[in-house]
This record gives structure tokens, C-alpha cells and sequence, in this order.
């Protein structure tokens, strides 16, 4: 993964070289083939890079006319855009070249015809314009700062920070949504989390005029009834749709390829299509085994998909390594990380440098599988759009036999409520959602105080997500709800020189899953939630995977080996050995009955695990912390207080310039 820099000074001001250069030194640890910089008066761009891609050309800076690129990406559709741009390009055309040709020919609705993991910036120099994107998966990571007079796009916060005239002041506003039962058991979302910060989302785009920043939901889903067809098809194009997306994904420079290994249905799946593709690489698997604090079924599994695949497999032993990295006295952090980002155990990091000693750089992972094939039983909808009606009295029969007034409510709420006029139903789903409540009670060692200003922002996070979902199908909505946004762990950079690559998120298997008929997802026949859910894909991996793992009763739960990692023994010498609880100064906690909670955590231990990486990070970000040290001390910035008051220019600009096509999503656009 490349990590990208782009200043911009609106005020005039010269790119400084120095903060440039830093901006490249601090992504060494991941980005070691190289890198470059460019300056043209006001403007600045640096890249530091890690090539992964038999076309990656490190150290060189790519333009076409006035047009400049700095990119994190991987492009799965070279050969359809050689046929689609006007741009002549050569098969060995490095992957950001593609998608400058494609702006320049498409502008902003470039995006909507990249397929692949990217993050990029484009400065337009003939228009004085920025146009940045980040594809659905996240994978690849971009924050932005912008003040009064500047605009700075990156891959990572420390990068930002190397110019020492950009503040470090936590923004307790985002704090407080990293708080939320919302944010904390839906895996969260990338956030600024310093004033003046703010993370890109997923599936977004950026434009920056004339001091004016606008951001833009790029990709959406609108749902359309899905053709019957028969069930033998539809498992057959997920399947290859599947294979596909991991083809795309061992595209790499190097021989050895990496593919994590479990015994759940989504990274077996992976594993066994990829050694099924003959790319031609050397596949290696790396799972994290144990003999204590998990079901020895787990190791069983993978054992056997080591046996019938004959994989070069790896397998670490990690009942003793979950104990997060930050309690140990010799934790360097080697970037400026938020909250959520820190809960990395020593398994990792084991993990990590086996895949190096492999001599690999590119890692396939089974993220994402469970959102976005996990389906639900609330697909009378579809079922009834499509007139379906004798399937439909069937699952129903199954579920009156089980509990008649679920049943009743499912079909109402479920199948007759989305045929609603949206006036109606937009306020319905509201309620239904506020009716339903947070996702857990708050722990009592968070003041009351604080518990009253989380949930009433945990409300308004969850009444936001509803509203935005423009989507009448239940199962459909159910999905979007689950991949969007991205699960932090897909999107976090590692702290080696590594690219992990997602096969799950890829926007062709994700759209496809949308738009088949939902009930194939969910098997109402199953007694049990392990039997019901990912129908489709068990059935199309039937005959590649073994029966013990198609019919697992249940995945893998690292919940055992999270709580060891946690225990006291392990949390109080670190928690102890600082003169003041940062969390307890700031109002987060009551000290006293959080450290109980520590030596007690019941099943509140996920809260606790967030407020104790939460005290890491505070410590860290204190002068002379771990974090601290990775960027220069503070100077202040004398540009011009004035800020630009209008934001109408840039508003058309965006509305002419994104697309031809209709937007009925976000916009946010401030000056």
C-alpha cells in the first residue's frame, strides 16, 4: 500500500520541500521500495511506496498534461478501460496511469467506472481544482485537514502532522461517537479524530476549489427486482464472481502470495478457489491456532484444508498472545493511530513478520464474508414483489409453527410495510429503529453525565444511518447496513510492509449479492442461525469444501482469547504504573469502579477493552508519549484568519462535474 501526501495552500504560500520529505520518512516502516515529490508553487505532492504490482513503477511521478496523480491502488479492469479511453496505454501502464486517463476523459465520474481498491488525489493545475476518491472497500485509507487557508490530503494522520503548523487538539465531538454502542458493535468507521481532521468515507469523493471542500457519496445502491431465474444459475455467477474477485487479488510482483487461514466459511472459501485458479503463484496460509481457549473443531478444519489442498501452511500458536501491544513497556507505535486502531495483540504482530519471512507481500483475507453474504429472514418483500406467493405462505408456515407472533410481525414489517409510499415508510423505519434501541446498555463505571450525552448521540448516529439508506427491500437494506461502512480491521494499514486485499469487498461480488433473489441467502428451513445464514454461498461451494466445514455449527470466536488477553494480570501493572487514569481525568470513566472492572469485567469486557485502548492513546499523545515522538513539536501557523463565506461557486462545480447521473445521497459541502 502507497501512502500519498498532497498540500495545498490556497493563500498562496510555497509547498515546503522539508515537510514534504517528512511526509515520506514517516511511512518508511510500511512504504520501503521509495518515493518522490513534486511542487509547483502552492501545491505539493509525495508518495512513499510499497510495489505489490508487477506494473508499480517506484519513484515515479505520473502526469499527463497539467494533470498530477498520487495513488494507493489496484485496478481490476485494465483491459476494459484500454478499450473504453481515448488515452493510448500500454499493457505495462502502472494502475494510477489508468485512472488518470480515466479523469481526464470522464472527470469526477471516473470513479464510477474504476473497479478495484484505490485511494488517490488529483491535482488539476489547468482548472486550480482537487479531486480525490476512496473506493467502497476503504481499503485504502485518506484523511483530510483543511483550515481557513489550507487544504492537506494523506494516507495517514502522522502524516499530516509532520508540518508543524497543523494543531494536535482531540476533537472530543468524534471521541464521543467512538463512544456509541453504534460505533462499538458495528466495528466502527475511520475518523479524523483531531480538530480540523476528518476521514474520507468509503465510497466518496472529494472535490477542493478556491478554498472550498465538498465531499460526495459516489457509490449507492438502488435496489431493482431481481430476475427469477433458476437457483443452479444464480450460485454458479456467485461462484464466479467469487473467483474472480480473488483472481483480481493475486495479481502481485512477487512469487509468494499470503492467504489468511481459519476454519470459518469465508477465508476456507478463499483458500480453496485460490489454489483452485493456478495463478501460478506460490500460496502460502497463515492461521492463528489454539490448543486451550478455543473449539479444537477450529483446528481440525484447518487441518484438514491444509490436507486436502496441500497448502505450504503456517500455523501460529497464539493462546498467549493476545495481550494488546500497548501494555508493553517496549510498545513503539509507529504511527499516529486513533482508539480503535491500537487493539492489535502481539498476535499480529507474529502473525506479520511470518508472512514476511515468506517472502510475501500481498495478504488475501476472508473480511467482509459474513456482512455482505450473511443474508436475514426478512425477505418477504422480495418475495412478494416478485409474486412469489407460494414460497412465501411456506417460510411463513415455518416460522407460525415456531412463534405465530413473530411471524405475523415479520410479514408485516417485513413484506407489506416497504410497499409504503416513502412518506410513510422512511418515518416507519425511523421508528422501528429508535424502537429497537441501543445495542447494549452502557457500562456503569461511564458517568451518568457522559451515559446521557452518548446515547442521545448513539440516537442520532442510528437515525442517520436509517435515513440514508434509500432502499425498500428489508434484506437488501439489512446488507447495506452491515457493509457500509467498512469494518475498521479491513481498513487499517498494517505496521509492515504489507497490502492486505479483501476479495469479499470486491464492488462487482458486493452488487451481485445485492441484486440476487434474496431468499437464496437465507434458509428458512434451518433450525439453527448457522443453518439458516450464507445459504448461497454453502450451496456454491459445495464439492470444493469439505462437509466439516460447509457444516460447521458454528465460526470461530476469538471472544475467549480476547477476555485472556484482557485479564488483570495483564491490564493492572500497565493500567498501575502511570501516576493519573487520562481517562478518569477527562470525564470518560469513575476510576474506582473502572479498575474493578478490570479486575472483574463481566460482560461489559468489550467496553472496558475500548476505554482501556483509549487511556493508551491518550498516554501515547501526551508530551513525550509514544505517538507524540513520531512528529515535530508544535509551532503556530500565521496565515489569515479570513475564511471564504460562499460556497455556491464550488457547488456548481460539483453538480456539473461528478456525474451525468442522479444523486438522491449526501452532500456536504463547507467553506
Amino acid at each position: 500500500m502507497n501512502a500519498l501526501f498532497a498540500p495545498i495552500d490556497w493563500a498562496g504560500r510555497p509547498a515546503d520541500p522539508g515537510v514534504l520529505n517528512a511526509a515520506i520518512a514517516c511511512m518508511r516502516y510500511r512504504c520501503p521500495d521509495g518515493g518522490w515529490t513534486w511542487r509547483d508553487g502552492a501545491v505539493g505532492i509525495a508518495q512513499a511506496e510499497l510495489a505489490t504490482l508487477p506494473e508499480d513503477q517506484p519513484g515515479v511521478h505520473l502526469a499527463l498534461g497539467t494533470l498530477h496523480i498520487a495513488a494507493d491502488c489496484r485496478i481490476d479492469n485494465r483491459d476494459e478501460l484500454r478499450h473504453l479511453l481515448h488515452e493510448p496505454l500500454p499493457p505495462s501502464a502502472p494502475d494510477a496511469l489508468f485512472v488518470l486517463a480515466a479523469y481526464r476523459q470522464w472527470g469526477a465520474a471516473c470513479v464510477d467506472r474504476l473497479v478495484g481498491e484505490f485511494a488517490f488525489v488529483i491535482w488539476d493545475a489547468a482548472a486550480r481544482r482537487v479531486f480525490a476518491a476512496r473506493d467502497l472497500s476503504g481499503t485504502c485509507r485518506l484523511f483530510f485537514f483543511r483550515d481557513a487557508q489550507r487544504l492537506i490530503i494523506a494516507s495517514e494522520r502522522t502524516q499530516i502532522l509532520q508540518d508543524p503548523t497543523v494543531p494536535l487538539e482531540i476533537d472530543d465531538d468524534q471521541l464521543l461517537d467512538y463512544f456509541t454502542p453504534a460505533y462499538q458493535w458495528t466495528s466502527g468507521w475511520d475518523q479524523g479524530l483531531f480538530r480540523g481532521f476528518e476521514a474520507l468515507p468509503a465510497g466518496y469523493i472529494l472535490l477542493a476549489e478556491d478554498g472550498h471542500v465538498a465531499t460526495r457519496r459516489f457509490w449507492d445502491w438502488r435496489d431493482h427486482t431481481p430476475a427469477d431465474r433458476p437457483t443452479q444459475q444464480v450460485l454458479e455467477e456467485y461462484r464466479h464472481a467469487l473467483e474472480q474477485a480473488i483472481r483480481c487479488r493475486l495479481r502481485s510482483r512477487k512469487p509468494a502470495v499470503a492467504l489468511e487461514l481459519s476454519g470459518g466459511l469465508d477465508s476456507t472459501a478463499i483458500v480453496a478457489l485460490a489454489s483452485r485458479l493456478n495463478s501460478g503463484h506460490e500460496l502460502h496460509t497463515f492461521s492463528l491456532v489454539f490448543d486451550q481457549l478455543a473449539d479444537p473443531a477450529e483446528r481440525q478444519r484447518i487441518d484438514l484444508m491444509i490436507a486436502r489442498f496441500g497448502l505450504r501452511a503456517h500455523l501460529i500458536t497464539a493462546d498467549n498472545l493476545y495481550t494488546p501491544e500497548y501494555v508493553s513497556p517496549n510498545w513503539q507505535p509507529q504511527s499516529v493511530a486513533g482508539p480503535h486502531e491500537l487493539e492489535a495483540s502481539v498476535a499480529a504482530r507474529e502473525e506479520y513478520s511470518a508472512i514476511l519471512h515468506a517472502d510475501c507481500n500481498v495478504v488475501l483475507t476472508g473480511l467482509m464474508g459474513d456482512s455482505v453474504n450473511e443474508g436475514c429472514e426478512r425477505v418477504y418483500y422480495d418475495l412478494l414483489r416478485r409474486k412469489q406467493f407460494r414460497e412465501v405462505l411456506r417460510r411463513l408456515g415455518i416460522s407460525w409453527q415456531r412463534d405465530p407472533r413473530r411471524a405475523a410481525g415479520a410479514l408485516l414489517y417485513y413484506g407489506l410495510m416497504p410497499f409504503a409510499p416513502w412518506a410513510v415508510l422512511r418515518p416507519a423505519l425511523v421508528w422501528q429503529e429508535l424502537r429497537r434501541g441501543m445495542y447494549t446498555n452502557l457500562p456503569a463505571f461511564i458517568p451518568a453525565s457522559l451515559q446521557q450525552r452518548i446515547a442521545t448521540r448513539d440516537r442520532s448516529l442510528r437515525v442517520r444511518k436509517v435515513q440514508r439508506l434509500g432502499e425498500r427491500s428489508p434484506a437488501a437494506r439489512y446488507t447495506l447496513e452491515e457493509i457500509m461502512t467498512p469494518m475498521i480491521a479491513s481498513t487499517l494499514p498494517s505496521e509492515y510492509p504489507l497490502e492486505f486485499r479483501h476479495p469479499f469487498y470486491d464492488r462487482r461480488l458486493v452488487e451481485l449479492v445485492l441484486a440476487m433473489p434474496q431468499e437464496e441467502k437465507w434458509n428458512h428451513d434451518g433450525t439453527t442461525y448457522k443453518e439458516c445464514e450464507r445459504w448461497h454461498h454453502r450451496r456454491a461451494m459445495q464439492g470444493i469444501l469439505p462437509e466439516a466445514v460447509l457444516n460447521q455449527p458454528s465460526g470461530m470466536d476469538f471472544a475467549a482469547a480476547v477476555k485472556h488477553g484482557l485479564a488483570a494480570e495483564h491490564i493492572l501493572p500497565w493500567l498501575d504504573a502511570a501516576p493519573r487514569l487520562e481517562i478518569a481525568e477527562r470525564g470518560y470513566v469513575e476510576a474506582r469502579a473502572f479498575r474493578q472492572a478490570v479486575i472483574e469485567p463481566g460482560r461489559y469486557y468489550s467496553y472496558m477493552g475500548a476505554l482501556l485502548v483509549t487511556e493508551a492513546w491518550l498516554r501515547a499523545l501526551a508530551p513525550g508519549g509514544a505517538m507524540r515522538l513520531l512528529i515535530p513539536q508544535r509551532q503556530p501557523f500565521n496565515g489569515s484568519p479570513s475564511i471564504p463565506t460562499s460556497g455556491a461557486s464550488l457547488s456548481f462545480t460539483i453538480a456539473t462535474a461528478v456525474s451525468s447521473r442522479s444523486y438522491n445521497n449526501e452532500q456536504h459541502t463547507s467553506p
